[in-house]
């Protein structure tokens, strides 16, 4: 019973830690009650932030973990007068910004594969390449051992 008084003790002073007790528990023993109180503390204003950036549920519930990653990993660094909502709204902002510019660019590369996809079929390059594949493989095939692996390695892998 003595024991069970002791974390149950353990656990409500954690609870009443502030923000930079919090912060230098967590950086200085990795204890996951200081993380989990920083989390609950603080997953809504992540959550909103990401929301409203996103606009994507989905997409802000993963950008909300990275950023609460991302303060667990750098719990050590963030200095004693740090204000962690601000940190975190600003971290929330940029994780946010960064998957919609990765987004965008992989938009962009989507849309460039298959404008040149819609070119080589209107520009007759299919029929040429029909009438050159059957051949290609007996080409290389011809080839001396080394310059066979060369060219199988440098352009048909």
């Amino acid at each position: 019973m003595i024991e069970r008084t002791f974390v149950d003790q353990q656990i409500e002073e954690t609870k009443d830690m502030n923000d930079a007790e919090a912060i230098r528990t967590l950086a200085a023993t990795g204890d996951e009650k200081a993380y989990e109180i920083l989390f609950e503390r603080y997953k809504d204003l992540v959550f909103s932030v990401c929301r409203r950036t996103l606009g994507n549920p989905t997409d802000a519930k993963d950008v909300a973990q990275q950023v609460f990653l991302v303060l667990h990993a750098k719990a050590n660094t963030l200095k004693a007068y740090t204000v962690l909502a601000g940190w975190l709204h600003k971290t929330a902002l940029h994780k946010a910004r960064d998957l919609m510019r990765k987004n965008r660019h992989r938009a962009e590369r989507e849309r460039e594969a298959a404008q040149m996809e819609r070119d080589a079929k209107h520009s007759g390059l299919d029929a040429v390449w029909s009438e050159v594949e059957p051949l290609l493989d007996d080409a290389v095939e011809d080839l001396p051992d080394g310059v066979r692996e060369a060219v199988t390695m440098r352009y048909l892998n």
